[in-house]
């Protein structure tokens, strides 16, 4: 099926596939993996420092944001070399298109392609001694968090940032563990509401 707009570059269909399992399902599955889960759990706890806790997840944030962008950069120049210079009038689809290949990516991308061996996290102040099998283990799980965070974040009401007893206030303290390319995309898509009630108003 091509584009509705023939100037687009953009063809097919996109499918996401959500796997529900049975409550019963669950329950098995975490019966066989209970000694891996709860290695899972104390890895993610970590120090008893909560400071140094927290620096942990958000270096590894750091090191998924990075990836991410750069594994995008990589597909976006593979594809200008097979297109060639792209039309402006594109700009914008284009855009809309990165950010929501750029969540996509962050919320489903491999650990292992993140980070491949020890020397990945040299650079990494807070991860230089830690085992690359819990780093590993705490990139899946800040990417559940994620994943939740993903259809929340959209609901808070940012103005009450500053109010302690409000979401946006708990949120705006975790954000070091919330990834860049969610971030982009609810940035976007309030520039983008803003713009139309802007054209809309007389």
């Amino acid at each position: 099926v091509n584009s509705l707009h023939e100037q687009d570059e953009f063809w097919g269909f996109r499918v996401t596939i959500t796997p529900r399992f049975s409550i019963a399902h669950q329950q098995k599955l975490l019966a066989q993996h209970k000694d891996e889960l709860d290695r899972a759990i104390e890895e993610f706890s970590g120090s008893n420092d909560p400071r140094l806790h927290i620096n942990i997840n958000q270096q590894v944030v750091e090191m998924v944001n990075r990836a991410v962008n750069k594994m995008l950069q990589t597909s976006d120049e593979k594809k200008r070399d097979t297109t060639g210079r792209r039309r402006n009038n594109n700009r914008r689809v284009r855009q809309e298109t990165g950010n929501s290949a750029g969540e996509s990516l962050a919320l489903n991308v491999d650990p292992v392609r993140v980070a491949s061996s020890p020397k990945d996290l040299i650079v990494y102040s807070h991860l230089i001694h830690e085992p690359l099998e819990s780093v590993h283990m705490r990139m899946c799980i800040l990417r559940l968090l994620n994943r939740r965070l993903a259809h929340v974040l959209p609901l808070i009401d940012w103005s009450l940032v500053r109010q302690s007893w409000s979401l946006s206030y708990i949120f705006g303290r975790l954000r070091g563990l919330v990834f860049s390319q969610i971030k982009m995309t609810l940035w976007n898509e309030a520039l983008v509401q803003s713009r139309t009630d802007c054209a809309i108003q007389p």
